[in-house]
């Protein structure tokens, strides 16, 4: 029996939100005007491991964090907000607004 669901369909680089684990970074990404391409070539990894960050699959290390505050111009309270504290529910965690 063939499935007859049809799945959405992103166009390629588009993110689909609901499956974003870190909206604020990937808004402040697309702000500043760089490509994932572009971000993953700083981080100095693969796509599959850039994306498996971006999307909350394995933790960020230290060192990555850095990085991208660096090329994003994070102050360290948007990096807390991003990556640490989640006030909208008052625990530790990403941000998902």
């Amino acid at each position: 029996m063939k499935n007859t669901e049809t799945k959405a369909r992103t166009k390629p680089g588009e993110v689909r939100k609901a499956s974003r684990r870190y909206p604020a970074l990937h808004d402040r990404i697309a702000e500043a005007g760089f490509t994932k391409a572009e971000i993953w070539a700083a981080l100095g990894m693969s796509r599959q491991t850039a994306e498996s960050r971006l999307y909350g699959r394995s933790p960020w290390r230290q060192n990555e964090i850095e990085i991208l505050a660096a090329e994003l111009g994070l102050t360290y309270e948007e990096i807390g907000r991003m990556f640490f504290y989640n006030r909208g529910r008052d625990q530790w965690g990403p941000d998902e607004r």
